[in-house]
């Protein structure tokens, strides 16, 4: 499916908004990844909120633009984000990998994340070609994750 180029950035495809980020892994062999711990709301009807720890893996990376800051007693956290399956980005990589003779039928897709970096707000794009999304399901009070602010 494609998305209206200008209506993509109001999504949360993932299901990830108030997910907290607790760190972020780039791995760059013998796959690139870039991996998302995260503490994401288990349900957003309860009045009190209980949380579940994830994953977010983007598999097999090809272009990213990553902007974080890291500020005490901040928790960076998503707000939305979407999967385009045609954007500009992907065009380009496409003919950056036919130029090195590397396009063997690849899927590609283009991920953007707005994330809330508690003074700031910054958007991340991945051109990979997949994701994968693990969430525990043992949900619990906020308080109980080492770290957080009680």
């Amino acid at each position: 499916m494609a998305i209206d180029k200008e209506n993509y950035k109001n999504l949360d495809e993932l299901g990830l908004f108030l997910a907290s980020i607790e760190s972020v892994t780039i791995t760059f062999n013998p796959i690139r990844t870039i991996e998302f711990e995260i503490i994401i709301p288990f349900d957003h009807s309860e009045s009190i909120l209980r949380w579940n720890r994830g994953k977010l893996i983007l598999k097999n990376i090809y272009w990213s633009s990553l902007n974080f800051i890291n500020e005490i007693y901040e928790y960076p956290e998503f707000s939305r984000s979407a999967i385009l399956l045609e954007s500009q980005r992907i065009s380009d990589t496409y003919l950056r990998l036919n130029k090195l003779s590397q396009n063997d039928n690849l899927q590609l897709k283009e991920y953007y994340f707005h994330i809330d970096l508690g003074n700031k707000e910054s958007e991340i794009y991945v051109v990979c070609e997949g994701h994968e999304l693990l969430i525990d399901s043992n949900p619990k009070l906020l308080t109980e994750f080492e770290g957080f602010i009680k």
